[in-house]
């Protein structure tokens, strides 16, 4: 049989699963390399197993730890404060993505040791609260900046 035209194949639908997972989180696949079950016992992004809301999970100690679920919105110095208000625990991130560490800041009911980086000099996450709004909407900033080095200069 012979075709008058022939038409090009159509574009496979997305299916609603595509539209569930942050760009942050497609992100973080991208420029890790690993999908993100597979990133090991750092903090790795995971929906909540209660709400399905995308989240970050980690350890917040080396040791005697537990696990954490935050919302991955940074906090500002405000928003800290408000939080703390709420009774919700905080939390600071630091490291890279694919090697991020959740440390423990501001509990409620349990004394602050020391002086604790204030909030706009550091990454400052809340503690996730099922079926409540994140603290704040700011977008994570998954990058890291390079260092420039000019190899033109001798530096001794």
């Amino acid at each position: 049989m012979t075709t008058l035209f022939e038409l090009p194949e159509p574009a496979p639908t997305p299916t609603p699963a595509d539209y569930s997972t942050p760009h942050w989180v497609r992100a973080y696949e991208t420029q890790t390399g690993a999908a993100v079950r597979l990133s090991g016992g750092k903090a790795i992004p995971a929906p909540c197993p209660r709400c399905r809301r995308w989240c970050l999970t980690g350890y917040d100690a080396p040791l005697c730890a537990l696990q954490a679920w935050v919302d991955p919105s940074p906090l500002t110095l405000a928003l800290e404060g408000a939080a703390v208000v709420l009774g919700r625990t905080t939390y600071r991130l630091w490291g890279a993505a694919g090697r991020w560490e959740l440390a423990w800041r501001i509990a409620p009911g349990t004394p602050v040791i020391g002086r604790p980086t204030p909030a706009d000099a550091c990454t400052v996450l809340a503690e996730h609260v099922c079926n409540s709004a994140p603290l704040s909407r700011e977008p994570l900033n998954i990058t890291t900046p390079k260092k420039y080095r000019d190899l033109s200069v001798i530096p001794f």
